[in-house]
Order: structure tokens, then C-alpha cells, then sequence
């Protein structure tokens, strides 16, 4: 419990910005920091039944995190957990 007590305050969660369908969304993160992972999901139901169709980070930086789903006709939010040090 030490370790993930350390972890507060650089934990970074939300909603991405809409996927536009081709290409992906973004998440902009409220905090400046050094991300070591970031996971996404889809906000709808039936959108993750295939694991191929499953929502990845294709983009980690220390801003914005670029996220996308091979489904070409998802045109909403991802779910993000972004964890990284100050």
C-alpha cells in the first residue's frame, strides 16, 4: 500500500475529446507530467465484444494522450486512466 499511496496526486483520469470515426480522439491532460501507461475504453456498449476492436493509446505524451479504435464508425468519448510521475 506504500507504493500506490506514493501515487497520488499523478493519476490523471477522464474523457477524451470525441473520436472523429477515422483517426482518434484526444485526451488532454489537467496536469503536465511523465506518463508510464495510460488505458482507455469505450464509453458505448458493443463496441469492445472483438478484442480487436478494443480502444488503444496509439500516442503517449507528457500533455495529451492520442487514443483510437478500429472501428472506423465510433464518433464518441474513450474512458482514460492516465498514471506517470511529476
Amino acid at each position: 500500500l506504500t507504493e500506490l499511496s506514493s501515487l497520488a496526486g499523478i493519476r490523471q483520469w477522464g474523457l477524451s475529446t470525441n473520436d472523429p470515426g477515422m483517426g482518434g480522439a484526444v485526451f488532454y491532460y489537467p496536469v503536465t507530467f511523465n506518463p508510464s501507461i495510460a488505458l482507455a475504453g469505450t464509453t458505448t456498449l458493443g463496441v469492445g465484444k472483438d478484442p480487436a476492436r478494443d480502444a488503444v493509446v496509439t500516442k503517449l505524451g507528457t500533455t495529451s494522450c492520442t487514443i483510437d479504435s478500429t472501428i472506423a464508425t465510433y464518433t464518441v468519448a474513450y474512458r482514460v486512466v492516465v498514471i506517470g510521475r511529476n
